[in-house]
């Protein structure tokens, strides 16, 4: 019987024809894997997450598996591109996998992009600092003749546990204190590890960090975090982002929190719940 672990280890492609190949899988959920993107600055890029591997497979229509990602949006692959203003940007998608209808696998994501700085190039990007929302939805990748997949021996290995609990910042939710995250500093891709903590229990946390705002000048640093959840609200496992900037004149951050609960096809419109937080 296929596993959620073995279900979500493959090429993924959205509508923009847009790939994240998922290569790792941990025992414990964690995932990461390239990035390939066909939209705006083309390149691929690291993604980190979680998934709940102990859940079964659904079935048809029935509710899915939470998973949570972040992106940072500096290309891999530097030697290929023309550094851009979104090189400091990131992304997080919270949503599930699910099976349609006819059994096929897919992911429905409500996916955030944080903009910390200007990008304006007209006519075709004219963006201004902030946070872009909207749905994406993955289905396999078929290849089609030749198809040059992402680089996947330029990412980083999966830290063992003990990684996680080596906390360089320290940061408290100002509007609840009871939820709080321990990061370690960033490794040469931006991507960051740690712990999430609210009312329920502390959970392994991963992300992405924008590693050149301070040396680019930029106030805000971009910050994407993932992690699985024991959900105060539900009272089950729910897949939690956190992405937003830390204002590096006053180090408060401050987040967009996006989390997705296990939902059927028909109550798919509430799957995802979107709030903001602040830390300090």
């Amino acid at each position: 019987m296929t596993t959620v672990a073995q279900l979500i280890q493959q090429t993924w492609v959205n509508g923009f024809s847009s790939t994240m190949r998922i290569t790792r899988v941990g025992t414990d959920g964690r995932i990461i894997g390239p990035y390939s993107s066909t939209t705006g600055a083309s390149g691929t890029y690291i993604a980190v997450g979680a998934i709940d591997v102990n859940m079964a497979v659904p079935a048809a229509e029935a509710p899915g598996v939470p998973i949570s990602v972040a992106i940072y949006w500096k290309a891999l692959d530097t030697y290929r591109h023309k550094r851009n203003q979104s090189w400091n940007w990131v992304s997080a998608m919270s949503g599930q996998l699910m099976m349609d209808k006819n059994n096929q696998p897919h992911l429905n994501f409500m996916h955030g992009l944080t903009a910390s700085s200007s990008w304006i190039d007209p006519p075709a990007v004219d963006t201004v600092p902030g946070t872009y929302q909207g749905q994406l939805h993955f289905v396999p990748y078929v290849p089609i003749g030749e198809h040059e997949e992402p680089a996947a021996e330029k990412l980083p290995d999966l830290p063992d546990g003990s990684a996680c609990n080596v906390a360089t910042a320290s940061w408290t939710c100002n509007q609840d204190p009871s939820i709080s995250m321990v990061l370690s500093a960033p490794d040469q891709y931006g991507v960051v590890w740690g712990t999430y903590t609210n009312s329920l229990g502390a959970y392994e946390l991963q992300g992405v960090i924008d590693i050149d705002a301070a040396s680019q000048g930029l106030n805000l640093q971009s910050i994407s975090l993932s992690t699985l959840v024991q959900d105060p609200e539900s009272n089950s496992v729910a897949a939690l982002t956190l992405s937003g900037d830390i204002d590096l004149s006053t180090n408060v951050m401050s987040t967009t929190v996006m989390t997705s609960r296990s939902k059927d096809q028909s109550n798919i419109f509430y799957q995802t719940a979107v709030s903001s937080l602040t830390f300090s």
